[in-house]
């Protein structure tokens, strides 16, 4: 096996890797998920892959990002309908399970003095799943009766990892050092990232509309991508 074949080997190994982890991330972990890609707003299905992201702490928002339609969705969810929650969504899910978060803390104080109050622990049983949060708040406050709006705002935001600005190594440097040193090559990585898509879409037979769309995730277009690949890896030397 010569050095190009080991290269293109590599590549399409960190494709391989990289997706079972977006899916089992896509899945489980959708508030690491959203913060790891600087996902601020819940997208149509498919979710768009953000190449570039500059996060805006102060107004919850990005600055500035470069996407690529669809790729974030297809890979993490491997399907075309199923929505991933933007950051945004998640914090304000998070807030109100943080208001009850507060009732299930007071309500185990009181079942903890009266464990034998069968109404009361049936009312816990019903916020039981919201009691983590609580903690959230229990940095702040020592009592549940001291929680204002603003400390709530607060604990939400805590509960969010906070995106760092965020620009994929695909497009750092070219060629980048390590592609020069025998290491793995990222433009190399894109293009069969692209035919891989390209074949899963043509694959399953669904046809975007839009004609840039349709040609750009075709049977040709898988072709293409594995190609430029090889190519790239041939240009490498």
């Amino acid at each position: 096996m010569n050095l190009t074949d080991r290269r293109l080997l590599r590549e399409i190994s960190i494709v391989l890797v990289v997706k079972p982890m977006l899916i089992a991330l896509g899945e489980t972990q959708q508030t690491k998920l959203a913060a790891m890609e600087a996902m601020r707003e819940t997208e149509p299905a498919p979710a768009s892959f953000n190449l570039i992201a500059i996060p805006n702490e102060e107004e919850i928002k990005n600055d500035f990002a470069i996407h690529i339609p669809w790729a974030m969705g297809i890979i993490s969810t491997r399907s075309f309908d199923k929505q991933l929650p933007g950051l945004n969504d998640i914090l304000a899910k998070n807030r109100e399970r943080i208001v009850t978060s507060a009732e299930a803390v007071k309500l185990l104080e009181r079942l903890r003095a009266d464990p034998t109050d069968l109404a009361l622990r049936s009312a816990f049983d019903q916020v039981n799943d919201d009691l983590g949060f609580g903690l959230l708040l229990k940095k702040y406050v020592a009592s549940m009766d001291e929680v204002t709006p603003e400390l709530i705002d607060r604990a939400a935001r805590d509960s969010i990892p906070r995106p760092r600005p965020l620009a994929h190594p695909a497009v750092r440097t070219h060629p980048p050092p390590a592609a020069a040193a025998g290491g793995a090559d990222h433009w190399a990585a894109l293009a069969l990232f692209w035919s891989m898509s390209a074949g899963f879409i043509a694959g399953v037979g669904f046809e975007p509309h839009w004609l840039g769309w349709r040609l750009l995730f075709s049977s040709p277009a898988c072709r293409v991508g594995l190609a430029l690949a090889i190519a790239r890896m041939q240009w490498l030397g």
